[in-house]
């Protein structure tokens, strides 16, 4: 008889330590155009999982801005307020 172990990854507790507007768009789940935040995600301790830029809809508050079975990634475009020169 064999035996077997099973793994299972998953992330730190999270938190939202800033939020901006990022763009009005289509979201799939609420099936309407909504208001769509970047949230700057920090983990609650430290951890190797580092802060990180999340999408969020006004209305169901996750992101379904891409056609169901389709997903390219997050493409934030996010003035930081940094010019160079």
């Amino acid at each position: 008889m064999k035996t077997y172990a099973i793994y299972v990854c998953y992330g730190p507790e999270m938190r939202e330590h800033s939020r901006r507007f990022w763009a009005i768009k289509w979201c799939f789940k609420c099936r309407k155009r909504l208001r769509h935040d970047a949230v700057f995600m920090v983990p609650v301790e430290p951890h190797w999982y580092g802060p990180h830029w999340e999408v969020k809809c006004s209305g169901c508050g996750e992101d379904h801005t891409h056609f169901p079975g389709t997903w390219d990634g997050p493409t934030l475009e996010i003035d930081y307020g940094m010019e160079e020169g």
